[in-house]
């Protein structure tokens, strides 16, 4: 059966899945999970047999190993297969997934969240909002991988994505609070101070929207409750940064003055590499 290229989508950012829409939806036993994982994460590498036996058990390989490898591989490629459209492909080097055939939705996403940022550095806010939402929008769950994370290769990608998943939430407040758009900001600053509350960033940023919004009050508090927060669970004090920024919401500073501290030339360094090069 025929189908449209863009219609396979291998998800990884939550539990890993495959989306062969309108055809199939669905997910694979855990040992499938870890193979198709270990091809989408790897890009154009080709993986062999070998390798993908080493990263499945660890070093601690069944003697029958290799034949289920095979298996698995039979599995992925019945699902993602067509007679028109070969994703699951291969060679005496190894395995890997044709890009030009299906999606990762890893990949849009840092796709996504470089447009965003690029957006946010030339003064287009709007649009880097726009962008960095639509990259967002795509995880299904907090944790990448989330079931397949007993790997090192796995686990050390699923970090990787996790911290860009954060550092395009800080772009998208940033975004949001440069195009005026505080009320919005002060939403996600408390849902995202919430979930990380050990994350200083958030934090500072928490305390510009509400300086911005003229609760210079509210402001000065919110440093107070995580100067408590990083002494009592962390046994921390707050870092020069956070310092920095309380003294200056003290002064009852400008709109102009507050947003100097989202420097969009920080967002210049590289954020974001290649997902077809795990880290």
């Amino acid at each position: 059966m025929s189908r449209d290229k863009s219609q396979v989508i291998i998800r990884v950012l939550g539990p890993i899945d495959v989306a062969v829409q309108p055809q199939w939806h669905g997910k694979f036993p855990k040992q499938t999970k870890r193979v198709l994982a270990l091809l989408a994460v790897a890009g154009k590498t080709r993986l062999s047999t070998e390798r993908l036996v080493t990263e499945v058990w660890l070093g601690r390989s069944p003697a029958s190993a290799r034949d289920m490898i095979h298996r698995q591989i039979i599995r992925i490629r019945s699902i993602l297969n067509d007679n028109e459209h070969a994703i699951l492909r291969a060679d005496p080097s190894g395995y890997w997934l044709d890009r030009t055939n299906c999606k990762v939705d890893a990949e849009q996403f840092v796709l996504l969240m470089d447009q965003g940022r690029e957006k946010y550095v030339i003064g287009h806010p709007e649009q880097a909002a726009d962008a960095l939402e639509k990259a967002l929008r795509l995880w299904r769950d907090i944790k990448a991988l989330r079931d397949v994370r007993d790997n090192h290769m796995l686990d050390e990608f699923a970090n990787y994505l996790e911290m860009r998943h954060l550092e395009a939430s800080e772009l998208l407040v940033d975004s949001y609070l440069r195009s005026q758009r505080v009320h919005q900001a002060l939403q996600e600053l408390v849902r995202l101070t919430t979930r990380h509350p050990g994350r200083e960033p958030f934090w500072a940023r928490l305390m510009l929207a509400q300086a911005l919004d003229g609760s210079f009050a509210d402001a000065s508090m919110t440093f107070k409750r995580i100067r408590n927060i990083l002494c009592r669970e962390y046994g921390l004090d707050p870092s020069p940064f956070l310092c920095q920024v309380h003294e200056m919401i003290l002064r009852c500073p400008s709109k102009v003055e507050l947003l100097s501290f989202l420097t969009p030339g920080y967002y210049r360094t590289t954020l974001c590499k290649s997902v077809a090069s795990p880290p």
